[in-house]
């Protein structure tokens, strides 16, 4: 025993000394490979920062950045949105515009930062998104594409930009889900649904599209199995729910049904409901009980973080007893703002989609055609598009070409569902493959409502990565794509068209030119880039109210909250878009108001002021002026 102890004292020993020596060897470094996942990710990161960066002071439209930095200043200065003022949207993007404006300054350009800080870490969780369905370089690609078409169109701080933003970031969550099902994945993607419903209330879109992905990821749990059990009541339920979302949808594009609406905005949800009620005909290997149980374990926990953030919000106005006020504003601002921009311009029709089967078109033949005869198509394809591509750059073909991918929403859907329904029905692969498909045409259907009332070409941008990303799953749902130079090609060449043509002729605003753009040498204008020939004077605006307002005060008419930020002037009322008369009239009659600014020419709203405005205005206020398009009234 006394030996043995000895030798294992002696061991000990010599490797205690072994110990203090390698401690006093000089450290050696090993050389670690960087991932190509790490390279790829840095590279899209930096080249998007920069590309966003490099557009981030240029155009603007002066209502919507003086909505935005007005209700940001309420913010600022202690006022509670829809208890203390009107807020156009729900309130919570009020609150990072005011902390914006405390880390960086008051002025434009400091929402347009806090905008791109989100958009960068968007870029992040798209290229996750795409990496979970390709390679690093593919991934990337389909990255960039997304950008391209996204946030640098339009650079200002608007809430659906954050809508998006926030989606994706639920979306990369749930895709998380499918792959370690682990429920506080459902938790974070609700925890995103509640803060997109803060930023603007069609946040509850992104709710209704998980709610159906969740419907999805039960049938996947329950159908298609042995032995058959009785759920009758479970799918006269869920059957009946279903029924009634298409019925709502209906309802609210109803007031402005035409083809292009029935094409874009019920097609898409229409397609996804068929879906998953085309799925409950299969045999069930669970009971309703059971499968209720289920659904409600995927649904609370997401349900849970939507309403936990949005009663977080709710705090304030609870204690100061308005959460009645908000939920008045909030609904009437929404309504308000819909009957303003109805009918100012309509969706591509059905008879457009001609342009979405070209797409359509050239993934299919990617996917099915002979192999041999792919390098070839691809050389003549990639010829094909440089020549629309330069058409619609050094032509007139720039609305044509948009259209490729304007119309390709619903078939991208189609796509999608027809890849689940057909696709391969054994393996836990091929299972996560359909939950992805089926996760990213529900965000692209539902997502893109956001272009109703008003389906100009920026409204498509806010959900055209969700298109791309339904697209890229239904594509790379099959275990072999010999057609991938093709598809390669048809990438580029949607990446090129964004960066080319889109962004370089401001598609969103065709009046707009690089080339004709002026900063405006305004305190608050943050050196924003605004085209002179087309926008007002500011820089004579804004120095001629703040001479002419001895109090301080100003009530800016019909559209135009940007006067009241540009110049720091305070609006009487409580609506900075364009008070009711009767608090017009009271602040009028009370002689504090002594200068008024009317909107001749309002894009939201019916034009020219009220004839009852302006008369009382003009018997109050005897002196008046016209600079641009604004007629200026003071005492």
């Amino acid at each position: 025993m006394l030996l043995c102890f000895q030798a294992h004292s002696g061991n000990r020993s010599e490797w205690l000394i072994s110990r203090l020596e390698n401690l006093q060897a000089p450290i050696q470094l090993t050389k670690r490979r960087i991932r190509p996942d790490v390279i790829a990710l840095l590279a899209v990161m930096i080249l998007s920062a920069l590309y966003a960066g490099c557009l981030l002071r240029v155009g603007w439209v002066p209502s919507d950045e003086g909505t935005l930095a007005q209700s940001a200043m309420r913010v600022y200065q202690g006022q509670l949105p829809q208890r203390d003022f009107t807020e156009i949207y729900t309130g919570g993007l009020s609150f990072i515009h005011a902390a914006a404006f405390h880390l960086f300054g008051v002025n434009l350009l400091s929402l347009r930062i806090a905008a791109c800080f989100f958009f960068v870490i968007w870029v992040a969780a798209v290229y996750y998104m795409a990496r979970r369905m390709l390679a690093p370089l593919g991934a990337a690609l389909v990255t960039l594409t997304a950008v391209s078409w996204s946030y640098p169109n339009y650079p200002a701080a608007m809430p659906s930009w954050y809508n998006l933003f926030f989606a994706s970031f639920g979306a990369a969550a749930l895709l998380r889900y499918i792959d370690v099902r682990t429920r506080r994945w459902l938790f974070v993607a609700g925890v995103c649904g509640g803060a997109s419903i803060l930023i603007k209330i069609i946040g509850v879109y992104y709710v209704a599209a998980v709610l159906m992905f969740l419907l999805f990821v039960e049938q996947s749990n329950s159908l298609f199995t042995l032995p058959r059990k009785a759920c009758g009541v479970y799918r006269v339920v869920c059957s009946a729910l279903l029924g009634l979302y298409l019925v709502l949808l209906t309802g609210v594009v109803w007031p402005e049904i035409w083809d292009g609406a029935i094409y874009n905005f019920l097609l898409p949800s229409a397609l996804c409901v068929a879906l998953l009620l085309w799925r409950e005909r299969k045999p069930s290997a669970r009971s309703s009980m059971e499968r209720f149980s289920r659904l409600f374990a995927l649904v609370i926990p997401f349900l849970l973080g939507v309403v936990i953030v949005i009663a977080l919000y709710l705090i304030p106005y609870v204690a100061s007893h308005s959460v009645a006020l908000l939920i008045h504003g909030v609904m009437g601002s929404a309504s308000a703002r819909m009957v303003g921009l109805a009918g100012r311009q309509h969706a591509p029709s059905i008879g457009d989609a001609c342009y979405g089967l070209v797409t359509l078109a050239l993934i299919l033949f990617a996917l099915y055609s002979m192999r041999a005869q792919k390098k070839i198509a691809a050389v003549l394809i990639a010829l094909g598009l440089t020549a629309v591509l330069g058409c619609s750059i050094f032509l007139q073909g720039l609305q044509d070409t948009w259209l490729m991918a304007g119309t390709f929403t619903p078939l991208a859907v189609l796509l999608g569902v027809a890849m689940i329904v057909a696709g391969p029905r054994w393996g836990s692969g091929a299972e996560h493959a359909r939950q992805r498909i089926m996760l990213l045409i529900a965000l692209a259907a539902m997502c893109s409502l956001v272009q109703y009332p008003v389906p100009y070409v920026t409204y498509f941008c806010y959900a055209a990565p969700f298109v791309l990303l339904a697209t890229v799953a239904a594509v790379a749902s099959r275990s072999y794509v010999p057609g991938k130079n093709i598809l390669s090609v048809l990438l580029v060449f949607f990446l090129a068209f964004g960066i080319f043509a889109m962004v370089a002729k401001h598609i969103y605003a065709p009046e707009l030119r690089v080339s004709r753009l002026q900063p405006l040498i305004l305190p608050r204008a943050g050196g924003l880039m605004i085209d002179p020939t087309t926008t007002p004077r500011y820089d004579e605006v804004v120095p001629f109210l703040q001479a002419h307002s001895p109090n301080g005060l100003l009530y800016a008419g019909n559209d135009c909250p940007e006067l009241y930020f540009l110049s720091g002037l305070k609006n009487p009322t409580r609506d900075d878009t364009g008070a009711p008369l009767a608090d017009v009239l009271a602040a009028l009659r009370s002689g504090e108001l002594q200068l008024v600014a009317l909107n001749d020419e309002s894009f939201f709203q019916s034009g020219a002021a009220s004839p009852e405005l302006r008369n009382a205005v003009v018997s109050a206020l005897p002196h008046t002026t016209k600079i641009g398009r604004f007629s200026i009234y003071w005492r």
